[in-house]
């Protein structure tokens, strides 16, 4: 900087510019306060998102697998079914072998 008289001596430029530097610095720390702040915001807020869509799924795959059990157990019955009725059947059929001769 340059005054009526010419460049200032290092240490009174120096001093002249602290006040500026110091609020400089001061904002800076609030800046980066508020910037940590959003950010671990952002990050609490992506993790209960995330959360939330793991309970969904959660939810959804027990949904899956009881429906799965359902109708597996309703194959085994309907399995059983055609299975008894098989038998019944060839239960007729052996009754009737000694009369084919």
């Amino acid at each position: 900087a340059m005054s009526d008289s010419g460049p200032l001596p290092w240490g009174i430029e120096v001093d002249r510019r602290k006040p500026d530097w110091d609020r400089s610095i001061d904002t800076m720390a609030v800046q980066e306060a508020e910037l940590a702040h959003q950010r671990t915001k952002a990050l609490r807020d992506q993790v209960s998102s995330f959360v939330r869509d793991l309970d969904t799924l959660r939810a959804e795959l027990a949904g899956i697998r009881s429906k799965q059990d359902s109708d597996k157990s309703d194959m085994v019955a309907t399995f059983r079914d055609e299975l008894q009725l098989l038998r019944a059947q060839t239960d007729s059929v052996d009754q009737l072998v000694p009369y084919v001769d």
